[in-house]
């Protein structure tokens, strides 16, 4: 065992695992590891405590990530209730769409519309208002929509006098609705195209 210089120049044996210096009252007392005195009942619930502790932390961030992952999945697949979905202005009847199918053609002569990526079932109202600089009249035309266990519809073929319109079409209530502006290019009187071939 080491030697080493204690207090008043006397030597003290040190052993290799910490430094000792000797104490009137309680001898060797150690500076690496001092005594301490606890009641094993409070140290069991401490330990417990901090278990605890980090287990419902670590719960929280497996729900938060699960959650976040889920929503950019369901956003993705237009599977997420809510105000999803798009619309789009397409020429002609539906039995020939643009491709990509997604496209808007904002030039039309007749036309139908296309919703894409909603919930499953969905539903609401579509109306059609004339826009400056031909008109400015509200609801030339308008109609009630279902769309299917995808999510998804086309309505009939309809006609307008040629001239601007903006559609509008409600998402999910009358606080979310979506807009398409697009010109009708030919004079056909305002309602569906009769025979269109479409779903009516």
């Amino acid at each position: 065992m080491p030697a080493s210089c204690g207090t008043k120049g006397r030597l003290v044996r040190v052993p290799p695992d910490g430094y000792h210096f000797p104490y009137p009252s309680v001898g060797l007392i150690s500076l690496e590891r001092p005594i301490e005195h606890r009641d094993p009942e409070v140290h069991v619930a401490k330990i417990h405590l901090r278990r605890t502790g980090r287990a419902g932390l670590a719960l929280a961030l497996i729900v938060l990530l699960t959650a976040w992952s889920a929503g950019i999945a369901g956003a993705a697949n237009g599977t997420v209730a809510g105000n999803n979905g798009t619309v789009k202005i397409h020429e002609g009847a539906s039995l020939v769409e643009p491709q990509p199918e997604i496209r808007n053609e904002p030039h039309v002569c007749t036309f139908h519309m296309h919703f894409f990526f909603s919930d499953a079932f969905q539903s609401g109202d579509w109306w059609i208002d004339q826009q400056a600089p031909t008109g400015s009249d509200p609801a030339v035309l308008g109609g009630f929509y279902d769309a299917d266990a995808n999510g998804e519809v086309t309505t009939a073929e309809f006609g307008l006098p040629s001239g601007h319109y903006t559609l509008n079409w409600e998402g999910r209530d009358l606080q979310n609705i979506k807009h398409k502006t697009f010109w009708v290019t030919c004079e056909n009187p305002p309602g569906e195209i009769v025979g269109s071939g479409g779903p009516g």
